[in-house]
């Protein structure tokens, strides 16, 4: 079973996978998080100085983890990198060749997931020393994930409410049979 929290930065999703951690109905899975944080460590550039060479390890990284035939909770999905990417293709700070080759990794790698889980900001920016501040980044962001959703009838669930609330609609969903034998 492969699940993934998406959305743009500061929603919640590292709190939500926190969370999700320490629950014993998890305990089978492996967890992949904090990505942008550990490239920001290899001093790649993140957020909005984003370039070629993060975005395309960036995808590189998540589709490695999407092809890994284990139980897994993603924190982010092959969907945030491309949404990333495409914002800073329209700034001019990546490349048509890179956001074509985030594209293409992104389509091959969209149906390896068994349920995506989407938060929308529901939440006031917290600046924790990595993560954007500039809440019409976000915005930005928030729109083109909405549009790639769209174009792609990516099936989503969306995630409303605090932490307890968000954890007991992942349990909700994941008891329908649809997901349960998985």
């Amino acid at each position: 079973m492969k699940i993934a929290i998406s959305g743009a930065h500061s929603t919640g999703k590292t709190t939500l996978i926190e969370t999700l951690r320490v629950m014993p109905q998890f305990k089978d899975y492996e967890f992949f998080s904090n990505i942008t944080r550990q490239l920001k460590e290899q001093g790649f550039k993140i957020n909005e100085a984003g370039n070629d060479a993060t975005q395309l390890k960036m995808m590189e990284i998540h589709a490695e983890n999407a092809n890994k035939d284990i139980n897994a909770i993603y924190d982010r999905c092959i969907m945030d990198p491309l949404a990333y990417t495409i914002y800073l293709n329209r700034q001019g700070q990546v490349s048509a060749e890179a956001t074509l080759q985030t594209w293409q990794a992104f389509s091959a790698n969209i149906g390896k997931y068994d349920v995506i889980f989407y938060l929308e900001p529901e939440f006031e920016i917290v600046d924790d020393g990595v993560r954007a501040t500039d809440s019409q980044f976000r915005n930005d962001i928030l729109e083109i994930f909405n549009f790639i959703i769209k174009m792609y009838e990516i099936p989503v669930i969306c995630l409303t409410g605090s932490v307890q609330e968000r954890v007991q609609q992942i349990l909700n969903v994941l008891k329908d049979p649809q997901y349960a034998n998985k």
